[in-house]
């Protein structure tokens, strides 16, 4: 017996179905939904934690004019708990919101990857803000300038859950 002289099929090339990719789609909206709700609830705390920092915690007039990062470091490591814990929870609101932003980027929908990185630059902008006013000793504005861009960060993560939740 002689061997065949037609040539080899080629091997099939493994493309992902459209039920394939419509499932990993389902579980990005469904990680997008879970992480914009956590990213909700932890603005709530931290504007809670932000009341009470405003209200309860002075600020010690050595920290002010060493600079924003100085300011920073010095309102975590020595400044009054309820701005330590400010300021450390707002450290983790922002690593969160930048899985949040690259979560977006794994839905369909513009509006989402829209709505999530303006939040994390609302969320960067309050600790920039923040910062800024315990480099000023205590600025109103700065104070007033994290509460709004807190508030539209809220707004965002709100239009991720309408957005998605309308898109099933």
């Amino acid at each position: 017996m002689s061997e065949s002289t037609t040539p080899a099929a080629a091997p099939a090339v493994a493309r992902p179905s459209a039920a394939g990719a419509d499932d990993e789609h389902a579980v990005a909206v469904v990680r997008m939904r879970r992480s914009s709700l956590g990213a909700l609830f932890l603005l709530v705390i931290q504007a809670i934690l932000g009341m009470c920092a405003a209200l309860y915690g002075p600020l010690p007039h050595a920290d002010k004019g060493k600079g924003l990062l100085a300011s920073f470091g010095d309102s975590v490591t020595k400044g009054p708990a309820s701005v330590a814990m400010h300021a450390g929870f707002g450290m983790l609101l922002f690593i969160g919101a930048c899985l949040v932003v690259v979560f977006g980027l794994t839905v369909r929908y513009t509006a989402v990857r829209i709505a999530s990185v303006l939040g994390w630059l609302c969320i960067a902008g309050a600790a920039v803000a923040g910062a800024a006013s315990v480099n000023a000793g205590g600025a109103k504005a700065d104070s007033l300038t994290m509460a709004v861009l807190t508030f539209v960060a809220m707004a965002c993560y709100g239009v991720n859950l309408y957005v998605l939740g309308e898109k099933r």
